[in-house]
Parts: structure tokens; sequence; C-alpha cells
């Protein structure tokens, strides 16, 4: 999003004290009809106002809800409901107490580009093609990987070489997966179902536009002709084309290593036969050839799976690219008869529905180890014969699971559903939200729309990180995301459209997080792959989600997005030298803030600063050090965020220490305390004389106040007491062992430590 100067002029000047990350929101905007909550974090004010950029102007007055406490986050926050607001414009949002919001649009079109753009993110993902700057813009490159002559690994029961181009990168990485591109065909297809209108021909801006197909259709086909090649002459399918290990991050061309298709599974089978199923029924306006082979292709698969119902697929030795492994098979075969079932009309496809009647009354939001849902979201709305009260049941478990996501969004402090926190939330927040669509659809109710309008919020900046989690859209975007072509073309913005991961409080990257809450452990660093990956499966329910909205929210007239060509706005990066993160800082120093912006676009305005999530000041672009107060003992965040004068902005945040300084009694023996011998190599002996009773804490510290070793017990008065304490966790160096009786300071002597 782009405000025209002069209203960004004077949202920076009205703003330049505020706090903008203290109001979380939409960083793009609202639909005139749509629900707008805003999620304030300073639970002090009790009004709010939205002011029109245009000429500052109050349009709109409110009161902020109730306190809520948010448990994933450690946030206490309001609701700010401007709803009633539909008047199309440019706005921010200011509380009574004087804090301001990023600035958002109220649009009909307001989600249409970026839901043009996570489609378009499948084209950046092709592989065996090259990207040209006509359809890439800046991010044109090379064609990479032209699987052209892939090796069967042994895990595969074949030998020599096959042909396998084509199809999207899965990921951050460059390998193609069955089973990931399931679930991502199977929701950008019943998109299409749903709303055939939408991307439709020429719209989408790639090589295929023009040629009287949809262009999701076109895209979609890019990868069905990958997956053509995955098919074993017995009807099973390969499991995923990688290399051995994971690339460098270096661009597709670059990479030359060996590719393997690789092992054979159920899972990978089944998912085959449910995405040829729906193309053979989708295609066949266009490609009855294409569509005939598709039904064939699914029919050998399911054939396959019935013969072989539980081999389940591991990473053989040697290979060690991502595994999506999965165990139990139900649930692929649920999805692949109803799609069968619907494509074909086949009796032996709605036998084995009827049989398995019980499941198919319980629905689950889909995720690529549970597609069960994505074949009952097929029969729930795709015309078919399945007996009528099943087929009810069916929308009833939809339905229900709606009521349930829509309650928990209504009632959660930062009005999500409880799906939580882990690698890739985010496409399973966006997959809740196409679970509303259905239920919107098969209700007309349209609570159901708002709630996944809401849900939507959540990943263009409304959570309690402040990030919108798709790269270039929204006032700050995430930059640095784990995907290699975005690293390794030497551009400051990365390619537009990817939705990233999300908080993940597993952190199984061991990267630094500077929060650790669940709703807050993200980090926008490329190393950051347990957070901050992108994947083809957590881009289509959000592309679904977008263009939903769009399409029942919006305009409906304008839809074209032509690729961006132009240099992007590039937010000011933030380079924090101090404190380092992990650092041990003692109590009674000042913490002093070392910083410097790296600018590209030359227009970098301020530097907001918060500490421990709260508001702390705004300096002026050219700030470098800053001197803090000194800060209590425990663990402190210092967050910056850097805006420049388009209204982009970045964060860097940094997570350390303030420890107290010990005051030791340099007496080797003291009247309580005894240590022996001292220095100690590997054992020592404490003597303690305590002079009443009570309970006697023993603690070691380094130096630096770090408390490594302690020892409690109950002691009477004028006993002695020897304590032998075990040293080998200890390095050589000095110590302070202190006694504390009842919580109170009784001694405390310095001892050496050597080996």
């Amino acid at each position: 999003m782009k405000i025209a100067n002069v209203f960004l002029l004077l949202w920076i000047g009205i703003n330049l004290s505020a706090q903008r990350m203290s109001i979380f929101i939409n960083q793009l905007g609202y639909y005139p009809g749509s629900n707008k909550i805003a999620i304030v974090k300073q639970i002090q004010p009790s009004t709010f106002s939205v002011i029109r950029l245009v000429d500052s102007t109050i349009v709109y007055e409110g009161s902020l809800s109730k306190v809520y406490y948010d448990s994933d986050s450690g946030d206490s926050v309001r609701w700010a409901d401007f709803s009633s607001l539909k008047t199309e414009g440019e706005y921010i949002i200011r509380l009574s107490s004087g804090e301001s919001s990023l600035p958002f649009r109220i649009s009909s079109q307001v989600l249409r580009e970026v839901s043009y753009a996570s489609l378009r993110s499948y084209y950046y993902q092709r592989c065996s093609y090259e990207l040209l700057p006509q359809y890439a813009g800046l991010w044109s490159r090379k064609a990479g990987h032209p699987d052209t002559s892939v090796i069967y690994h042994t895990s595969t029961g074949r030998t020599g070489t096959g042909r396998s181009p084509k199809g999207w990168y899965d990921a951050g990485d460059y390998g193609k997966y069955t089973v990931n591109a399931g679930i991502s065909v199977a929701n950008l297809l019943q998109l299409f179902e749903l709303i055939p209108s939408y991307f439709s021909d020429s719209t989408v801006s790639i090589p295929e536009s023009g040629n009287g197909i949809n262009d999701l259709l076109d895209e979609v086909r890019f990868e069905l002709d990958w997956l053509a090649t995955m098919q074993d002459h017995d009807g099973g399918v390969f499991h995923k084309v990688t290399t051995a290990n994971f690339s460098g991050f270096i661009m597709p061309d670059a990479d030359i290593a060996e590719r393997f298709f690789i092992g054979k599974g159920t899972a990978a089978t089944l998912d085959f036969a449910a995405m040829m199923a729906m193309a053979g029924r989708i295609y066949r306006p266009f490609d009855s050839a294409f569509a005939d082979s598709c039904v064939a292709m699914a029919r050998r698969a399911w054939q396959w799976a019935v013969a072989n119902p539980n081999v389940a697929f591991k990473n053989p030795s040697g290979i060690n690219t991502g595994e999506y492994g999965d165990n139990t098979f139900s649930d692929e075969f649920i999805w692949a008869a109803s799609e069968l079932f619907i494509t074909t009309g086949d009796p032996i496809y709605s036998q084995y529905l009827q049989s398995k009647a019980t499941s198919l009354q319980t629905y689950t939001v889909p995720g690529w180890p549970n597609v069960a849902g994505l074949g009952l979201q097929s029969l729930a709305t795709v015309p078919n014969t399945l007996e009528a009260s099943l087929k009810d049941k069916i929308k009833s478990a939809i339905i229900s699971r709606c009521n349930t996501l829509k309650s928990e969004i209504n009632s959660g402090g930062y009005r999500i559903s409880r799906t939580g926190f882990f690698w890739g939330c985010n496409g399973a927040y966006a997959q809740a939200g196409v679970t509303l669509i259905y239920g919107f659809l098969l209700t007309n109710d349209s609570s159901y729309l708002q709630a996944a309008v809401e849900l939507s919020d959540f990943l263009l900046g409304k959570n309690a990180t402040g990030y919108s989690f798709f790269t270039y859209y929204g006032s700050v975007p995430v930059m640095n995301p784990h995907h290699r072509p975005s690293y390794a073309d030497n551009i400051v913005m990365p390619i537009p459209g990817f939705l990233s991961g999300g908080p993940n409080p597993g952190r199984q990257d061991n990267v630094p997080y500077a929060y650790l809450q669940p709703a807050k452990s993200f980090s926008d660093v490329m190393e950051s792959y347990a957070s901050n990956e992108v994947a083809i499966n957590w881009n289509a329910p959000a592309t679904f989600l977008l263009a939903a909205i769009d399409f029942y929210l919006g305009d409906k007239q304008k839809y074209i997005c032509n690729p961006i060509v132009a240099k992007p706005n590039c937010p000011p990066s933030i380079t924090l030298s101090y404190p380092v993160f992990g650092a041990s800082i003692k109590q009674t120093d000042s913490v002093r803030l070392q910083f410097t912006l790296n600018d590209p676009d030359k227009n970098a305005a301020f530097v907001e600063i918060y500490i421990d999530g709260k508001y702390f000041v705004t300096v002026p672009a050219n700030t470098k050090t800053l001197k803090l107060a000194p800060m209590k003992v425990g663990e402190h965040v210092i967050s910056l965020y850097a805006f420049d004068a388009e209204g982009k902005g970045h964060e860097k945040s940094t997570r350390f220490k303030i420890v107290p300084v010990v005051s030791v009694n340099v007496e080797k023996n003291s009247k309580f305390l005894n240590i022996y011998p001292n220095p100690a190599e590997n054992m020592v002996m404490l003597t303690i004389l305590p002079p009443t009773n009570g309970t006697l804490r023993i603690e070691i510290h380094s130096l630096d106040g770090k408390n490594l070793l302690q020892n409690e017990q109950k002691v009477k008065a004028k006993s002695s007491v020897n304590i032998p304490i075990d040293l080998t966790p200890l390095t050589v160096g000095t110590y302070v062992v202190t006694a504390y009786l009842q919580n109170q300071q009784l001694a405390s002597a310095k001892m050496i430590v050597g080996k």
C-alpha cells in the first residue's frame, strides 16, 4: 500500500511521537462492509477516534472494549470497533491518550492486490523455468533444475533415470513434494470450483495469460504436469524429487547437485489420486484429453493404494530433505474417494464413502497430514449423488466447526481462532479462514464471512508481533524470509506475495528470538526456518481466503494485477550493535543503546523504541546512540521500529539480562562461613555455623551475578553444618559463595576454582 505524499507528510507531522506498534490493525485496511476491529495494547485509554488523513477530520468516535487478557502473548488488550465506518479513504486510529496507529485504507479493493500476489507466488516458485522480466519484474531469474535426468533412488525400487520437469519448489528449498502439493493444489482448485470467475484469463499476468483459460488453472496446470511424472508404472506415486541434502542459499540455476526420485507411499499415492480426480472434472471443458488422462491416473493410484494401504514414508539413509511423513491414511482414503466419486460417479467410491459414514460426520480443518476435510468440503459443495441424508450430516459437521471457530474469534484477546502457534501456523489460520468461507457458502450467514475477515486481518498485521506476514504488503512486512531466491538475488525487497510461517515457540532453528511467548515467537531473519520460511501449502489457503473475501466484499471491478516492475519502496533496516543478544549487564550500569539504519531509499524518518513491549521514545532517524536509565534486575527486550517517509517500517529486537551486583565479603573465611580448600579443584567443603534455626540456602554466582549452583536445607542454631559441593560443572575462575538464612544474607566470600 502506498499513500499520497501529502497524506503521509500530514500523518508524520501529527504522529511523530505516537506509538504505532501499540495498536494492531490490518495494515492494508478494510472493506466498507467488513468488520473493522483494531487491537489496542495500551489499556489505560477508554475511547478512540478515527481520523481521515487528507484533512485531519475526526470521522468516527467510539469507546474501547473491556480489557481482555491473551495468554498466548501475555498481553492485556482492548478492542477498538469501528465497523460502522464505511466511507472509503485513508485513516489512522487515535486513542484518547494520544497514541496513533499505522495508516490504513477503507476500500472496496483493499485485499485485491495481495490476493493476486499470493497466487503469483507460485509463478515465482516454478521449477525448470526461466522467469522473464515482463512477468517477474525485478525478480526475473534463469531457469534452474531442468529435472530431465532425475535418478531413481534405491528407495523407489527402480534404477536408472527419468524425467520430472516443471512443478513448484515446495518452500524455501528447491525440493518438490507430492504430499505437500496435495493440499496446495486442492485449495486452489476448490477456490476455482466455488468462484470460477476470479483470477480470470489475463488478470494475473503470467506467460499463459491470454489462452482463454482462467489464470489460476494455468498456474495449477504447471504443477499437475510435474505430478504426472511422479506416478510409477504400477500406479504408485513417488514421494518427492530432491537432492540428497538441502542446497546452500543460492539461485536455482546454481544448484547443480544430483536430483532423485525418492520413495513411494500410500499418502503420496492417495493425494495424487485426489488431485488428478479433481483435475479430471475441472479441466475437461478446456482440454478433454488431459482430463481423461488425469482420471485414468487417479484410478490407477487408487488401485495401488487399496493394494498397499499402509506404506508409510520415511527418509531413507543419506536423504536429509523434507520428510512429510504420515502414518495414518484413513483421511487420504476419504479425500481420494470423495474426489473420484464426484468426478466419475463410480459406485466403488460411493460404497467406500458409505462404509466410512461415521467418519464423514466429523470435520477437522485440513492440513497436509489430515486431508479428510478437503473431501468433505467437495462433497458439501460440488454437485454429486451421495445419499442426501449423509450429505446433510457432512454439511452440519462443517457448520459446527465454523460455529466453534467463530466463537473463538469473538472471545479471544487478539480475535483469532484457537488454532495455536507452531511451525507453519499462519497457513493453519488461513485454512481456518477457508473453513469459515465454506460455512458462509453453506448457510449464507455473513457472520462466518466476517470471522474469516478477522483471520485475514491477523495475517496482515493484527497480531501480537506487529508484522504483516506477507512479503511486500503492509507497513511492517516480513523482509527476510527463509527463501533461497529472495536471499540469493541480492535485491533488498523479497519476492512479493509469500506468506511467512508465523510464530513458533518450538524455535527449532536455534536462532535468537527476542520474544518467547507463543504468539510472539517470531524472528524476521533468513536463518529462521522455524518461523519465517515460506511454503506452497501456506500460500494456497491464504490465496483462497483473500480471493474469497475480495469476491464477496469487493466491488468486482478492475480485476487485473500487473507484475511489479518499478523499484519497490524498501523500509530502513536496523543494525543493533548494543545490547547484543543474550548480554548480561550489571544493575548499576546504564544501558547505552547503539544502532544504525541501512536506508537504501534514503528516506528514513524516525525510530520508535519499545522496552518490554511498552513504548519508550521516538528519535530521529540519524540517532545512533541513546542512554537509558539503569534497569531492573531480570530479562528485558528492547524493540526498535524504523519508519521511512512513506510509512514503511521494519523491526529489530534484542533480549538481554540485567544482573545484580553482588556485594562480596573479601575475607577468605567469615564468622559464619568457611571454604576449604580455597582455591579448590573438583570438590569443596563449605562449613556453616548458623546463628538461628531456619532454612539455609547456598548460592554460587559468577562475578557477573549469574546463579550457577544452589543448595538448600534446614539447619539448627549454632550447630555446624558441612556441605560438600561438586565443582565439576564450573570452569576455572573466581566465584562468589553466598549463604542465606531465612532469605537473609548471612555471609559471602570469594572462591577460586582451578583445574
